[in-house]
């Protein structure tokens, strides 16, 4: 693989397809072998949305699709978990 193109974005649900042609044409130019990784950041919009349907349109090129709100979410799961297990620990006197 030539090149990594990684992309952090916010609410960009309009400009994803484009972007991502953009991409696509120029790397096809130049013969390179690549990869789009896009970094969802907790978009609001349906950005999550359009990704997918990138992805489901050329699975080859879109490696990795990290959605950092899905993330959070699942971060925010396992805080609150340890915070009951500690809290539980507390009320026994485990040591």
């Amino acid at each position: 693989m030539d090149i990594s193109v990684i992309i952090p974005l916010y609410n960009e649900a309009e400009s994803l397809p484009e972007l991502t042609a953009w991409i696509e044409r120029v790397m096809k130019e130049n013969s390179y072998t690549y990869e789009i990784i896009f970094i969802n950041d907790g978009s609001t919009d349906n950005s999550w949305d359009i990704i997918e349907q990138l992805k489901e349109q050329n699975s080859r090129l879109l490696r990795e699709i990290v959605d950092l709100k899905l993330e959070n979410e699942r971060l925010k799961t396992r805080i609150q978990n340890l915070e009951v297990v500690a809290k539980l620990i507390e009320r026994s006197g485990i040591r």
